[in-house]
């Protein structure tokens, strides 16, 4: 299902208020700029979440006041989904009045929740909905999760996330479907997957890192850097990312750069961090070049375990 612009945009405004400190007062009055917010606005918004408490008053005090409450519940919770903020999307969905027509839209959010805790329960959650609402995104999400962290089966977890997909759950799917087919070294499935994840947010460290992954797997350099400074320029404190570019500009001879990047980790870890001092002894020929899968330096190089991880 598609959720409408006028519900995600609505709960954009009333969220962005709270989590800017904005008094609710304030945030009433700007109740005319939630047209000019987009669903990014309202990623960046949650993911800075800093008072779930303001932020939960003002999905209650917003969404009452409309016309579409529990469409705009439903659009909140989802978007705190996205930004991974599981606690404050079980407690948004729960704000829900209990006659909403969207309850099925609803429990699938709370099954989604459930699987990325990795809750127990979150299988059966997931199959209860399923049984009502065959075409639940969330409960397809949810159950490509418990296929993902819990079974460890990757073509479960292509499957269903596949699912999710066509019933319309967006970049959570893609990120899904991009680590199982990561994880099923089909580099250029991946590459695909992750490359529309960053469409839909350019900061989604995840993304680039795991991108920058299968591009060097699949023999790209280019691509693999650009992916990599991606991911700095949305957190340059990202160590790994620093590491692998380290990697990647001393295995083509680009020393220059290999020697700036390492200036740059030196600035983010100890002095005596293990991959400072063996990159420092590689760059300046004291130790030997085993490549980047060598060492305790090898846990920068650009490999992503699959699991759960988000910026």
């Amino acid at each position: 299902m598609i959720l409408s612009k006028r519900s995600l945009r609505a709960a954009a405004s009333l969220v962005a208020c709270a989590l800017s400190l904005v008094p609710l007062a304030s945030c009433k009055q700007r109740a005319s700029a939630a047209a000019k917010l987009d669903a990014s606005a309202l990623l960046r918004a949650l993911a800075s979440a800093k008072q779930p408490a303001a932020a939960l008053e003002a999905v209650r005090t917003a969404c009452v006041a409309t016309s579409t409450q529990c469409r705009c519940v439903e659009a909140a919770a989802r978007a705190a989904l996205d930004a991974d903020l599981r606690d404050f999307a079980m407690q948004v969905s729960n704000r829900a009045p209990k006659s909403c027509p969207n309850a099925p839209q609803l429990a699938g959010e709370h099954a989604e929740v459930l699987a990325r805790t990795s809750a127990s329960t979150a299988r059966d959650n997931a199959r209860e909905v399923l049984k009502t609402d065959a075409k639940n995104p969330y409960a397809e999400l949810a159950l490509a999760y418990v296929s993902l962290n819990q079974d460890n089966l990757m073509g479960e977890t292509i499957a269903h996330a596949q699912k999710a997909l066509d019933f319309g759950r967006g970049a959570e799917a893609e990120r899904l479907l991009g680590r199982g087919t990561m994880a099923r070294s089909m580099f250029q499935e991946a590459a695909g997957h992750f490359t529309r994840l960053l469409a839909t947010n350019p900061n989604d460290t995840e993304a680039s890192f795991s991108l920058a992954y299968c591009a060097q797997k699949l023999g790209n350099y280019r691509a693999a850097r650009e992916a990599l400074l991606q991911t700095l320029r949305a957190d340059p404190k990202h160590k790994r990312a620093r590491i692998a570019l380290i990697h990647l500009a001393h295995s083509i001879g680009a020393n220059a750069e290999a020697q700036h990047h390492l200036a740059k980790l030196a600035e983010i870890v100890r002095k005596d961090d293990p991959d400072l001092v063996e990159l420092t002894q590689l760059l300046n020929g004291t130790a030997s070049d085993a490549g980047p899968d060598a060492g305790p330096a090898s846990k920068g190089a650009p490999l992503i375990q699959v699991t759960q991880q988000k910026h």
